[in-house]
């Protein structure tokens, strides 16, 4: 099956500008000093400054689109299927290239297939086998139930002030703003999340640090008790050619060699 080819006009003024930062956190208990714990690069404290002052605009945005979305009628479409192989359904329908996604469609990739969503500008994911994969737009949220899924999630700097979409996982929680990344859920108690090139922030209720990876850094992180614990990986499931011919589906440039987003 061949992939639809979309043309669109891009200012340069957007090509060339910077990209901004992303929030990853546990859903389930404090995440502790992660950074010294798995050897993440930490940001300086003039990003952190920065992206406080970026919080208060988005938060004054967040609560103008949850009142909008209160007074919303019929499911709004969130994305559109622009490529897929093998079996693909949504909602339990055989889906179609060029079909729309609407606010809580459930999509589901069975064995041996792949499918391609676009849900805005310079944003998609791709969604491999096995992923059940339910999408919210008034929460903004992602909620990846099983199976894995690559994300591109690209946004110039004066578009930025919106509330991030939400990586939700039986583990984890990922707020994405700018970033590309890799998650999967190895079974009910584990997810793989790959921060592959970008920017995250971490944090508790303790406190907080501000992570970068110019290429692939990953962990684990796994359920025992009542807390989370996380832990060092490897690269698996995905590698730097997907990942780029994902990018280059929605125009983003990825240099390994620096932090892109």
């Amino acid at each position: 099956m061949t992939k639809m080819t979309r043309f669109r006009f891009i200012p340069a003024a957007l090509m060339a500008a910077g990209l901004v930062s992303t929030l990853f956190f546990s859903s389930c208990g404090p995440l502790g000093n992660i950074a010294d714990r798995l050897g993440l690069n930490s940001l300086s404290s003039a990003d952190s400054a920065g992206g406080a002052e970026r919080d208060d605009a988005e938060r004054d945005d967040a609560e103008r689109d949850g009142i909008l979305s209160r007074f919303s009628g019929a499911p709004s479409e969130v994305g559109e299927i622009v490529y897929l192989e093998g079996p693909v359904s949504l909602n339990d329908q055989t889906a179609s290239i060029g079909e729309s996604v609407m606010d809580g469609d459930v999509v589901f990739v069975g064995e041996g297939g792949l499918a391609e969503i676009e849900f805005g500008e310079y944003r998609i994911l791709r969604a491999s086998e096995n992923a059940r994969l339910v999408i919210d737009s008034e929460r903004r949220t992602m909620n990846l139930e099983t199976g894995g899924v690559a994300v591109v999630q690209s946004k110039a700097p004066i578009l930025s002030r919106r509330k991030p979409w939400m990586m939700e996982t039986p583990t984890t929680i990922a707020a994405v703003r700018g970033t590309l990344y890799y998650t999967r859920v190895e079974d009910s108690d584990t997810t793989y999340f790959c921060l592959c090139n970008g920017r995250i922030h971490l944090e508790d209720e303790t406190g907080f640090v501000d992570l970068a990876a110019n290429h692939h850094k990953a962990v684990r992180a796994k359920r025992s008790g009542g807390d989370i614990l996380y832990e060092q990986a490897p690269l698996l499931y995905h590698d730097d050619e997907g990942m780029e011919s994902l990018a280059d589906m929605v125009y983003v440039p990825v240099d390994w060699t620096q932090i892109s987003f």
